[in-house]
């Protein structure tokens, strides 16, 4: 039973966030499994607290083995399915390394606030954080949304982020994949977050299971997601390559051989007119990438048809300011929406200038035409 004081704690937090912040825009919830085996070490933590922000953002941390699981979900799921503000929710489970297993009433629990989502049809971002901190590596289940029924309910919804320690389950995947190749209107998916100073990626059952999930994001706008190996950074490859990829935001968190990793990836950019922006985090490559994979992907100099065939939709690399002068320029050439003057623009500054003494002299009124189009 809860004592009287948890009690009040849990129906002080959701009545906080029903009615005294009625502006609430971003909800996380912070739920521990397994109080019992840490409440000895931090008894500091015990019961139920919540955080209120400035900028609409509630917090809410569960640490307490007197309020039942269904006590809690039940509260928070009523308050997600009669919000009318909340666009972000956020839902934390850990499992200690002394838990094993989940007791059914929680997972039985855990379904509620599923529920109350998929009632939800205003909330356009979910994360799903699942940490098991299991010293040998055991996976609990946990209850799976039904995110098909989810995304088709709540045409608002454009944001997935999972991460986890632990395998997903097979038949989760296949869900995410159904989603990704369904109709829907996500636009963003995130594979990875950044958790206490190191990133957690979500796990899946097989490289083969992740690669066909990265695959299957051609529908999408944006990705996130950490490459392990080569199976990653080639499903990555393959899905730029795709003529009917939308992509236009790529962040990578690399691992593995990350320079060989990332010559596949921009190899598959070469004819890709779509993605934009490129993001590689802290991984320090940026020294091998400038020339010979940047520069040659923006603007391949070896010929007038090589330079033509160069990417001219790639707009941003982070950490700009480390790159070559020759690679800045070209970024910046991208920028211009009339490609046509981009090529030309290429081939004036970055052929025609160091080649013009070997031009035919037949050749020349052509080229001095093109060079005065040019500008």
């Amino acid at each position: 039973m809860a004592s009287s004081r948890e009690e009040d704690s849990l129906k002080t937090a959701c009545l906080g966030i029903e009615k005294n912040n009625p502006a609430i825009k971003q909800l996380e919830i912070d739920y521990l499994i397994s109080w019992s085996d840490l409440s000895h070490m931090y008894p500091q933590w015990a019961g139920i607290s919540w955080d209120c922000h400035p900028n609409g953002n509630v917090s809410v941390h569960h640490r307490t083995c007197s309020i039942t699981p269904r006590e809690f979900w039940s509260r928070i799921s009523q308050v997600i399915s009669n919000s009318s503000t909340i666009r972000e929710i956020g839902i934390k489970y850990t499992n200690s390394s002394n838990h094993r297993t989940i007791e059914p009433e929680t997972l039985q629990s855990l379904q509620m606030v599923y529920e109350g989502l998929e009632q939800n049809t205003l909330i356009n971002t979910l994360g799903l954080f699942l940490i098991r901190i299991t010293p040998d590596g055991d996976t609990a289940p946990l209850p799976t949304l039904n995110l098909q029924r989810f995304v088709q309910n709540n045409q608002n919804f454009t944001c997935l982020k999972l991460s986890s320690f632990g395998m997903l389950s097979v038949e989760q995947g296949k869900m995410i994949k159904a989603v990704l190749e369904g109709e829907s209107s996500l636009k963003e998916l995130t594979l990875v977050d950044y958790h206490k100073y190191r990133y957690v990626r979500c796990d899946f059952d097989s490289n083969e299971t992740l690669g066909q999930i990265i695959t299957s994001c051609w529908k999408l706008k944006s990705l996130v997601v950490q490459c392990e190996n080569m199976s990653t950074y080639t499903a990555v490859a393959d899905l730029l390559r795709n003529p009917a990829a939308k992509l236009v935001e790529l962040r990578l968190v690399l691992r593995g051989d990350a320079v060989q990793g990332l010559s596949a990836i921009l190899a598959g950019l070469c004819m890709n007119k779509k993605l934009s922006s490129l993001h590689l985090g802290d991984n320090n490559v940026t020294d091998d990438l400038d020339q010979q994979l940047i520069g040659t992907l923006v603007c391949d100099t070896s010929s007038i048809k090589s330079i033509c065939n160069s990417n001219d939709s790639f707009k941003y690399v982070d950490r700009e300011q480390e790159l070559s002068s020759f690679v800045k320029e070209c970024l910046q050439l991208n920028q211009n929406r009339n490609k046509t003057q981009v090529i030309r623009q290429k081939i004036s500054t970055y052929f025609f200038v160091g080649n013009f003494d070997d031009i035919p002299v037949p050749l020349l009124p052509r080229v001095m035409n093109l060079w005065w189009r040019c500008w």
